[in-house]
């Protein structure tokens, strides 16, 4: 059959936590239940500010982070919703990091066989 092209850097990822989904909307179902999730009640929300304003509301509590968020992206200032919103430049460190991921892969095969070769020619 055809081989199948990992295509991971052209995938939505999650600015917050960077994993690839295979379409918008599991990013968005992602989104909803791991960072815009009420910690106090099991309520979820489709961006940081209606759950901010939800834990202000209801609980009376201030949120100043993304829950779950990996260090340095946990801020609420950036309004993100999916992809929308994403700055630029992580979109393009993103893409870089990845075709580099997948060219060192298929680089690393190659050697490995042509390792393998060798050592059988060697014998």
């Amino acid at each position: 059959g055809r081989k199948r092209r990992d295509m991971s850097c052209l995938r939505p990822f999650c600015f917050y936590c960077e994993k690839s989904f295979k379409n918008e909307v599991i990013l968005h179902h992602h989104q909803k239940a791991k960072h815009f999730s009420c910690p106090k009640c099991p309520k979820k929300f489709s961006s940081i500010d209606s759950m901010i304003q939800h834990a202000r509301s209801q609980h009376n509590e201030n949120i100043e982070r993304v829950p779950s968020a990996i260090n340095g992206r946990d801020s609420v200032a950036l309004k993100i919703f999916g992809m929308q919103g994403v700055p630029r430049m992580e979109i393009e460190s993103w893409i870089c990091r990845s075709v580099n991921r997948y060219w060192g892969r298929i680089i690393e095969k190659k050697l490995t066989e042509r390792r393998r070769i060798e050592q059988e020619a060697a014998k």
